[in-house]
């Protein structure tokens, strides 16, 4: 679900002179520099509100309708590589359920 600026009752134009970066790091040091807001992921940017780097705009949390997928070679058969699958996959999942 994608955050809408009038959804949040904001009204937003781009202008030629906005600064985006595509990098996230780029960002987050941006935000920090004081050039403007960042939308971040939590918990990854939790780091900087917690030591006060970067404060928290609202409550408000969208879901991230990206996906990631873990990958491997066609065929793996490397144990080390499929029981390191195994427990990614667990852990993720016990993430997702809380």
């Amino acid at each position: 679900m994608a955050l809408v600026a009038g959804e949040a009752g904001v009204r937003y134009r781009p202008r030629w002179q906005d600064r985006r970066f595509e990098d996230y790091d780029t960002v987050i040091a941006a935000a920090e520099a004081g050039l403007g807001v960042a939308l971040l992921r939590m918990p990854p940017a939790g780091a900087w509100t917690e030591r006060g780097r970067l404060a928290r705009i609202g409550n408000r949390a969208e879901a991230n309708p990206a996906a990631h997928y873990l990958c491997t070679r066609a065929q793996e058969q490397r144990g080390v590589v499929i029981a390191l699958s195994e427990r990614l996959i667990a852990a993720a999942e016990a993430f997702r359920q809380g």
